[in-house]
Order: C-alpha cells, then structure tokens, then sequence
C-alpha cells in the first residue's frame, strides 16, 4: 500500500523521453509534470499547498535529486500553491511568464484584466475589489487562507 501523499506506480506515467506526468490525484484530479533534465530535475507546476510533499517524494523517487528549478505555466493555486515551500527548501529558482503572471502571482491583480482569459477577467478583478485591500494583504502568499483548508 502506497502512503498519503506518495506517488504510486499508476500516478506517474512518462508521456515523452524525460518527461513524466504526475496525477491526476485529489478532488481537483491535480496533475503536474516532471523534467528530466541533465541540469536537474524541473517540476512544471506544483499542484496546491497541499500536493508538496506528493510532488517532492516524486522528485526524489524518479530522480534521485532535488529540483533545480520550478516552472509554473501560470498563477493559479491548482498549478503553483507548493511552489513557495519547495522552493524555500530546495533553494531553487522558479520561472513564470514575468508580464502576465508574475505580477498575479505577487498580488498584482490589475494584470489579470489586460491578460487572462474572459472568466478570469470577469470574476477575480472584481472579487480583489470587492474583499478589498487590507483583506487581501492578510492572506498568506504561497498558502491556502485557513478556511479554504478547513473547508476541505
């Protein structure tokens, strides 16, 4: 039996050469891909806060190493909720488009509207504005706010 949060056999399947599919897994069926790369192994999103243990024991069992860098295909915390904890430990860079994502994954959400695609744009400029600035600046970059996790 697999423990929680392991990649079991059935969960990654390489898909091209040295490159792995990680998942689906969860409720959200989470999925993330993995690098193999002669500079280091590259996790191409990390999945939700969550998903770091899962997506490092991956690093480790597929490679043998820690992650020489992280690229995220964009800010959303499906894609890169853990890419701030695994970061801190393996002390790697992590790479996303720097106009369109960069400033969203800082709190800039005025990019979203000239950026992202029309849900997107219709829903999250509006609910920034709508909880407001300082509620905003309470909620933890890099986590899930409290009660999204005790919601679960």
């Amino acid at each position: 039996m697999t423990p929680a949060g392991s990649p079991s056999a059935s969960s990654v399947s390489e898909i091209a050469d040295q490159v792995c599919c990680l998942g689906p897994w969860g409720r959200t069926m989470t999925t993330a891909y993995l690098i193999r790369d002669e500079g280091g192994p590259v996790p191409v999103d990390t999945g939700w806060a969550s998903d770091a243990p899962r997506v490092k024991q991956a690093v480790r069992e597929l490679c043998g190493s820690v992650a020489s860098a992280i690229l995220l295909t964009h800010a959303h915390p499906d894609h890169s909720g853990a890419a701030l904890a695994m970061t801190r430990e393996w002390r790697c860079d992590v790479y996303l488009h720097p106009v369109a994502e960069l400033p969203i994954a800082v709190g800039n959400f005025a990019t979203t509207v000239q950026y992202a695609g029309p849900p997107d744009r219709w829903v999250i400029p509006p609910l920034m504005r709508a909880i407001g600035r300082r509620r905003r600046e309470r909620i933890p970059r890099g986590r899930q706010p409290r009660r999204a996790r005790e919601a679960r």
